[in-house]
Formats: structure tokens, sequence, C-alpha cells
């Protein structure tokens, strides 16, 4: 009993020395265990389907504190897989409307996955009334539409800049998936093969991750108020009601009509296969 007494670093039996070396060997170990759990580059031991199934995917997430983005990075022989949780509601509505750009940098130059594709840029809202029909009618079907999100594009891919269009089940080639849980927690999933990206794993590498934008409402005045040019009307108490809502609705298109970037940065994958 004595003997587990002193294993307590705040014995009265324990020497300054000893308390000293354990406390150091405990450091030791805690920064091993995190380099082996570093978010960035977990060793994916167990097999690994990109298809938005959170069910799969790596232990250890970090979050991104620009975005709110939580991510893991992991890697076997074959691939690097990219995992994100996405919470922030106009996040996920920016993604399924404008789509999400994986961008992969390495010494080689860079190469870009957009997954999901979004709408097509003629089918967006352009006003502020169409916006919050479509932010409605997302919400109302959105595991549907994420279900449906079978196509991708590849950006800069075969020696060309035109982007080319394919499945997202493509055998030895780039996968992915998207899916909703039951508490509205978007899940994204990447599995990039290593022989499609030369020099990735070779060295630190970067990623990032743009949503595309909707840009100026075509239903904006010169005197509503926006961002930092607040206009004419600054206080809400001196708006009518209909000039209130209008207000709401064009701060609320303001939150989509820029787009949204983010990167993660010494991304490692083991050397080359």
């Amino acid at each position: 009993m004595a003997y587990l007494t002193c294993l307590n670093l705040d014995s009265d039996c324990m020497t300054p020395y000893i308390r000293t070396m354990l406390l150091g060997v405990t450091l030791v170990a805690a920064l091993a265990l995190s380099a082996q759990n570093d978010c960035r580059h977990q060793l994916q031991l167990t097999p690994f389907t990109a298809d938005g199934d959170a069910i799969d995917s790596p232990e250890f997430y970090c979050e991104d504190r620009k975005s709110g983005v939580y991510y893991a990075v992991s890697y076997n022989d074959k691939y690097l897989y990219i995992s994100l949780d996405i919470a922030g509601l106009v996040l996920q509505n920016q993604i399924v409307l404008t789509g999400l750009t994986t961008w992969i940098e390495t010494d080689e130059g860079k190469k870009g996955v957009l997954y999901p594709m979004g709408l097509p840029a003629s089918g967006r809202p352009k006003d502020t009334y169409t916006l919050d029909y479509y932010i409605g009618a997302i919400r109302q079907n959105l595991p549907e539409r994420l279900a449906g999100a079978d196509r991708l594009a590849l950006i800069n891919f075969y020696g060309k800049h035109d982007t080319v269009i394919g499945s997202t089940r493509n055998p030895g080639g780039i996968n992915a998936g998207i899916q909703l849980d039951t508490v509205n927690l978007m899940h994204l999933e990447l599995a990039l093969p290593r022989s499609a990206f030369p020099g990735m794993c070779s060295g630190p590498l970067t990623l990032r991750f743009e949503t595309g934008g909707l840009g100026r409402p075509t239903d904006l005045r010169g005197s509503d108020a926006v961002g930092q040019n607040p206009g004419v009307l600054q206080d809400m108490t001196l708006l009518t009601r209909a000039s209130r809502e209008r207000q709401v609705r064009i701060d609320r298109y303001l939150d989509y009509a820029s787009p949204t970037e983010w990167k993660l940065t010494g991304i490692r994958c083991g050397a080359e296969p």
C-alpha cells in the first residue's frame, strides 16, 4: 500500500528528483501520443469507404477555428482520406448551393476536387427573395439531396485546366460521399489515391477548401445598409416594417455573397509508396 501511495505525484514520500523524473516521462509520453493522434496525419488501420458515413472515419478530430469545421486526415499506402464535420447551417447551405472545392497543393502544383458540385451558376438564387425560398427548399429534403450527390468535378487533372466531370465511385480513383446525420451534422469524406497526386506524400502539403459565392443580389439598392457601407438608413428603429424585413433578407444574403475559405497546413501522409 505504501508503494501505491508513492505513485501519487503529490505524495510526501516521493523525493523531488523522482517526482520531476516521472513528470518528464509523463510529458514525453503525452507528446508521443499527441503526435500519433494528430488530426492532420493519422495512419488509417481499418478499411475506409468515402460514403459520408462517419462510422469508419478516424477517431481523432480537430477544429479549424476559422471555419468552425471539425476535420481529420488519415492515410494508408494507397490513399489520403479527408473527413469533415460541418455543423454551421449557413456553411452547409452554401456548400449545397455553390459546391465545395478541395484544393490539394504540393510542390508539383495544385489540383482541385469539386464535391459536392452545388447548383449550376444559372440555377442559383440571384436576389434576396429567391435565396429565402431556396434555403427553405434545401432544408426540407437535405438528406435526400445529399444522398443523390453522385458526381464530382476534377480541376487541373490529366495535364489540362479543363474541368472533368466524373462519378464519385471510381475504382482506384477519387471517391467522395456526403451525408446529414440525425442531429443535422454534415459529414463529408474524400478518398484521394496517392498515385493521382505525384509528390503528395513526399513532404508536408496544404489542403485548401473553398465554396462558391452568390455575388451581389440583383434587388440591392444604393440606399440599402450593406456591410461597412451603411448607406442612408442606419438605425433599424427608423425603418418601416417592410424595410426592416428587407434589411434582414439583405443581411442574410450577404452570408452567401462571397466564397468561404479555410485551409489546413502541415498535412503528412508518410513516404511515397
